[in-house]
Formats: C-alpha cells, sequence, structure tokens
C-alpha cells in the first residue's frame, strides 16, 4: 500500500510549511502557492487529496475546484479565514469534501486528511 499523495495549496509561506509539517509524516507531501502553481503539479502527478485555502493571488481555491473537478473526483478540503455563507454555498456546488475554518485546528485537519485518503486509495 502506498502512502497517500497530498497537494497542500497555501500562500502563505509559513501556514503551508506547518501543515506540511503535520502531514509529512504520513503522507507524500507536494505544496504549490497557490491554483495555478497546483494544476501544474496536478499535471505531473496524480494526488489523493488536496488541501487548499481558498483567498489567494493569481488562481483562487474556488477556481481551482472547478479545474480539479473537470479532471475527475479528487478528493478536496477548503481551508479558509473566510467563514462566509457564498463560500460554503459554492462549496456544497462543488461537493467539496471538507471545510475548514482558519485558524486551523490541525487535529481536526489531520483526521479529515485520513479520512479522505482512506476513501481515495
Amino acid at each position: 500500500m502506498h502512502a497517500a499523495r497530498v497537494l497542500v495549496v497555501e500562500d502563505d509561506a509559513l501556514s503551508r510549511f506547518g501543515v506540511r509539517d503535520l502531514l509529512e509524516r504520513d503522507f507524500d507531501v507536494v505544496e504549490a502557492a497557490n491554483g495555478r502553481e497546483a494544476l501544474a503539479r496536478l499535471d505531473e502527478q496524480a494526488v489523493d487529496v488536496v488541501v487548499t485555502d481558498v483567498v489567494m493571488p493569481e488562481m483562487d481555491g474556488v477556481a481551482l475546484t472547478w479545474a480539479i473537478r473537470r479532471r475527475g473526483a479528487t478528493r478536496v478540503i477548503w481551508c479558509t479565514a473566510y467563514d462566509r455563507e457564498e463560500f460554503r454555498r459554492e462549496a456544497k456546488a462543488l461537493a467539496v469534501d471538507a471545510y475548514l475554518v482558519k485558524p486551523l485546528d490541525l487535529d481536526v485537519l489531520y483526521r479529515t486528511v485520513v479520512a479522505l485518503a482512506e476513501v481515495s486509495t
């Protein structure tokens, strides 16, 4: 059984490092600083779960998720400081697998990735 691959998409380098540090003990972690970089990573390799910020420069998490959904059924977790009804509606329309509000509870994030990775692999 291979380690599930998780793509962490976050424009804040410190936050991205923290999530990578949490997950890399049990997962193969790939990183991107925005949605555009994330799509490039997805062109290079398949991933089981995408953990993405929603508000980012160049390409936000909403546009990224639309692109991911056009490609297939990859599991997506949204992490955002903006707990807005419009984002929740968009997340539902895009069949986002989990919606987590920042500041992140890292234990909840970890358990969510584990659960979704098990479904994907």
